[in-house]
């Protein structure tokens, strides 16, 4: 089952800067897939006079086929605490501007935390931006969310190619661990995709079998055994496998599948979402593929 709807952001009056989301009625729970395509070829500006500043939803130029620069920008809850995408590029939130999460030109998310749908353009002054875009928001249930009755059933849409990584519940845990670093550096405009096997299990409480959860959090009776914990800004679904591109300053849902168009620079590094490391046990193996696309895309 999927629903499907249309979302006008407009570069003066969504601007971070000045903390106008543009917010939905789209409500998104956990168990579904978020999926949001904008044209790549529609433009807009932080600089209507500046041709070199009309970029896409990913902040890359169509004059100059690269980023109009990187800004860091405070959340609206905390202003003390920063995110850094490409100028002009398309940012989501699911916590009303708590914490923010890339969207660009596309984006296929695993829900981890339900929360209701909102946009900004990213950076810029409301007296010198200009134009719109407009994002087509798919709403689906996702098979390889929920772990298959029939195990040898394989995952719908699991992509074995790539490399892969094992993250360990113990050792590369959020809270007490170190982030399992892939060495994969990722620039705006890349394409990012990681799969993870629905039936790949993992623990945060090694002495209750019923606390074997998949990336997602959830287990064998499609029950989560563990609530949420926050870190920073940030709140997921204890037992869930998690992204960043910054050591941890900010963090992406990552589960059992991710599609993200890349707007910052960094390293791609996981973590096992976690209150205490010492009675964890298992890993999962994550398939990484990048379509490196950099400032060219």
């Amino acid at each position: 089952m999927a629903t499907q709807y249309t979302v006008e952001i407009d570069a003066i009056k969504n601007c971070s800067t000045d903390g106008a989301l543009k917010t939905t009625d789209i409500k998104v729970k956990e168990g579904q897939l978020l999926i949001i395509k904008v044209e790549p070829t529609k433009t807009w500006s932080a600089y209507k006079d500046y041709k070199a500043s009309w970029v896409n939803a990913n902040g890359i130029s169509a004059v100059t086929n690269k980023i109009d620069g990187l800004y860091k920008e405070a959340t609206i809850v905390n202003w003390n605490y920063e995110s850094e995408f490409a100028l002009g590029s398309l940012i989501g939130t699911l916590d009303n501007g708590k914490s923010y999460f890339p969207v660009g030109t596309y984006l296929s998310m695993t829900i981890l935390r339900e929360g209701n749908l909102s946009f900004f353009f990213w950076g810029g002054d409301a007296n010198t931006n200009t134009g719109t875009v407009t994002a087509t928001v798919t709403v689906q249930d996702a098979s390889s969310y929920y772990i298959p009755k029939d195990i040898n059933n394989p995952a719908g849409n699991l992509d074995y190619e790539g490399q892969y990584f094992d993250i360990n519940t113990r050792i590369n845990s959020s809270t007490q661990g170190t982030p399992l670093n892939t060495g994969i550096e990722l620039e705006p405009g890349d394409v990012l995709k990681v799969n993870v096997d629905p039936k790949d299990l993992w623990n945060m409480a090694w002495m209750d079998r019923n606390g074997d959860v998949n990336a997602n959090g959830i287990n064998k009776n499609n029950a989560y055994p563990f609530g949420y914990i926050a870190k920073d800004n940030f709140d997921f679904r204890l037992g869930s496998l998690i992204g960043t591109l910054d050591e941890g300053k900010t963090y992406f849902s990552v589960g059992t599948h991710l599609e993200m168009t890349v707007l910052s620079k960094g390293t791609l590094s996981f973590v096992f979402w976690d209150v205490d490391k010492l009675n964890n046990r298992g890993f999962v193996r994550a398939f990484v593929k990048v379509v490196k696309k950099g400032a060219a895309s």
